[in-house]
């Protein structure tokens, strides 16, 4: 699935806006994944290095890093795949938000492909 950056931001930002779960960790952790998924021209997995994940996130805690990370996994903003080999480095599949006609967000789990009918106001 081709990826628009800013429909991507837009509907990823009204996600966080309707999700009381989300911190100001979580979207900094979001947008240092999607800086290194956009720097790769978002293909459907990319490799991350735990340590330079937490320099652009500026987060300085192991702890809270992969606290978080699992956090977004679980709430569908990202699929993460661990390595527990630091020369692989783990596997992220973002997940991809798309805007519908009716200008409501629906999320499209790109690990399922398939369509989920989880609309998310504007």
């Amino acid at each position: 699935m081709e990826v628009n950056y800013i429909t991507q931001l837009n509907g990823a930002f009204s996600r966080f806006r309707g999700d009381g779960r989300i911190t100001a960790v979580h979207s900094s952790l979001y947008l240092a994944f999607f800086e290194l998924w956009n720097s790769q021209r978002f293909p459907e997995f990319f490799a991350v290095s735990g340590s330079e994940v937490m320099r652009l996130a500026k987060i300085r805690s192991k702890t809270t890093y992969h606290k978080r990370m699992v956090e977004l996994n679980a709430y569908g903003y990202l699929d993460y795949r661990p390595s527990h080999d630091p020369a692989r480095g783990s596997k992220i599949r973002m997940s991809i938000f798309v805007p519908e006609l009716t200008k409501k967000w629906t999320w499209v789990n790109q690990k399922m492909n398939n369509h989920l009918s989880k609309n998310w106001p504007l």
